[in-house]
């Protein structure tokens, strides 16, 4: 099922207050310092990103992205193995 546009969008600041929100929480549970505003950032964009695609993992962003070029990358292969099968035929 395909999400709309206001519907992705709303998950995706959700996510992201979400993150910020308890950012302070676990600092404080792990024994850490409370969260710089640098951290923070990073903390909203992760939960935006995470948000907007629907998954819900809240990864860095260069893994998230790794990710979906390895799964990309895997179509492509997929696509030009079945297409060559065919022209050998």
């Amino acid at each position: 099922m395909k999400r709309t546009v206001n519907s992705a969008l709303a998950s995706a600041f959700d996510r992201a207050a979400h993150d910020v929100f308890v950012a302070s929480e676990v600092h404080e549970h792990c024994g850490d310092p409370e969260p710089s505003k640098i951290e923070l950032s990073v903390y909203w964009m992760r939960g935006f990103i995470a948000g907007l695609t629907g998954d819900y993992r809240s990864l860095p962003l260069g893994i998230r992205f790794c990710s979906w070029i390895a799964e990309w990358s895997s179509k492509v292969c997929a696509r030009t193995h079945l297409h060559r099968a065919s022209k050998n035929r």
